[in-house]
Parts: structure tokens; C-alpha cells; sequence
């Protein structure tokens, strides 16, 4: 099975993040990078990379392909799933340049899409667990959504739908709900491990933190950590519940 990882690019500054989430991973396989929007041509001086050790290693597994027409992450997912399909993929995994991934991310998907393969479904995604906000690294263990994270999507692409490309926001769930309505069959994983959901001003989902946690529920909380603590075996400090109404109302307030 011929699988690749996709990587949308729209900004200059997530090149080092899609970098080292490639070097990082324990089974590496062939990255096809779509840069877009402000990202377009940032890529081609790899030559850049080439002083820094780890990244040799990973630089040959690259193909970039620029798409000055896409406009929207929806089209960039397109993108990435005709760049698959020309490159003769099986599978692909997502990795979005600006979250972050465990080293064992793609080991995992790998023998997950073997699973899904020999029993009859298209794509998987991760339930929304570990999610570093705007005051530290949280994690939700019972996410009342049955909607997977975006950034987790994998499957075959013979079966993959079109993302929808008129939106600004929510095109991955919308996506979701369309492989379903399309007769597919996806799998949803309550496996939380290797990804973590990266917030920061410029994500295309707008939706203040408080409002992020209030849709996540209950949540174990860490601290001030790099998210890369989702890997290592550590004890949350407190459990939060959901925020404060007068925190509500004031997220509500900057929303509108």
C-alpha cells in the first residue's frame, strides 16, 4: 500500500513545524506539500534545510507543489488529494503544518489504515483530546463531539469526497459528514496519542479558547508546556471544568 502524508502550507511561518514533524516521526514515507496563499514558493529554497543535519534525511521524501489558485483550506485539501492521486498514492494521512505530531503519529496510522483496509472503511480520524490553548496544554479524555480533529483525517483516496470549498471554517467536519452521506464508512478513533491541536491568532477556526473548552467539556490540565509533553507520562496538575460564566460572556463579546 502506497501511502503519503499531506501537508497543506499557507504560511511562511510553519515551514520549521512541517519540518519537524516530518524528521520527527519513528516511520517516515513520502510528504507531498501544497503551498498556497502566502506560502507559495517558501518551500523551493530546501537548500536552506540542507545545513541542518536532521533535515537531510527527510528532504529527499519531499514533493512540493504550488497552487497560486487555491484559495480556502478546503481547496488546499483538495490539492493535496490530487497531488496523491498523481502521485499514484493508495492512502494518505494529513499532517497540518501548524499542529503538532508525536514521533509514533504515522507508525500508528500506517498499521490503521491496514486495520481499515480489511474491514471495509475509508477514512479514520482522532477524537479531540490534547489541544495547547492560549494559557497551556490541555487535554479532553471525554470529548462530548463525535466529530474527529481535522488535522488527524487519514484514509484511502479512491474513496476520499471533495472537501467543500465555499466555506471558511469547519470544511474537515463538513467533510466527515459527507463520507458518510456518501455511503462511506469511517472509523472514529478514541486513540488521543501523537497529535496535539495547536490554537494561535492566526487558525482559521476563530472561536476564543473559552469557547473551545466549553465545547470539549471536562479537561485535565498541564500547564505551560510545549506539546510535545503529550509524549511523555505526566500527571495532569488540576482538572477543569468548564469556564466561568463572566469568561463566557466576555469570549461571546470578542466572537461577535
Amino acid at each position: 500500500m502506497k501511502t503519503v502524508i499531506l501537508s497543506p502550507l499557507h504560511r511562511p511561518r510553519d515551514v520549521a513545524q512541517l519540518m519537524d514533524n516530518s524528521v520527527r516521526q519513528s516511520h517516515r514515507i513520502p510528504v507531498i506539500v501544497v503551498e498556497n496563499g502566502e506560502a507559495l514558493g517558501c518551500f523551493k529554497s530546501l537548500q536552506d534545510f540542507n545545513s541542518v543535519q536532521d533535515y537531510k534525511t527527510v528532504i529527499k521524501d519531499f514533493k512540493v507543489v504550488s497552487s497560486p489558485e487555491v484559495k480556502g483550506v478546503g481547496a488546499a485539501r483538495n490539492a493535496c488529494l490530487a497531488a496523491a492521486r498523481e502521485a499514484g498514492a493508495d492512502a494518505f494521512i494529513f499532517m497540518d503544518a501548524d499542529d503538532y505530531y508525536g514521533p509514533r503519529y504515522v507508525d500508528e496510522y500506517i498499521r490503521a489504515l491496514h486495520f481499515l483496509s480489511d474491514h471495509g472503511y475509508s477514512a479514520i480520524g482522532k477524537t479531540q483530546g490534547w489541544a495547547l490553548l492560549g494559557d497551556g496544554l490541555y487535554r479532553f479524555p471525554a470529548s462530548t463531539t463525535t466529530l474527529p480533529s481535522g488535522g488527524t483525517y487519514a484514509g484511502f483516496v479512491q474513496d476520499a469526497e471533495p472537501f467543500p470549498e465555499t466555506i471558511v471554517h469547519g470544511e474537515d467536519h463538513l467533510w466527515w459528514k459527507a463520507m458518510a452521506q456518501a455511503g462511506k464508512r469511517t472509523f472514529l478513533s478514541l486513540n488521543q496519542d501523537h497529535y496535539c491541536y495547536i490554537r494561535h491568532q492566526s487558525n482559521t477556526w476563530v472561536l476564543p479558547d473559552p469557547l473551545v473548552r466549553l465545547g470539549r467539556g471536562v479537561a485535565d490540565y498541564y500547564g505551560r508546556r510545549h506539546p510535545n509533553a503529550i509524549d511523555k507520562k505526566l500527571k495532569p496538575i488540576e482538572q477543569r471544568g468548564n469556564p466561568s460564566q463572566p469568561e463566557i460572556s466576555a469570549a461571546m463579546k470578542v466572537f461577535r
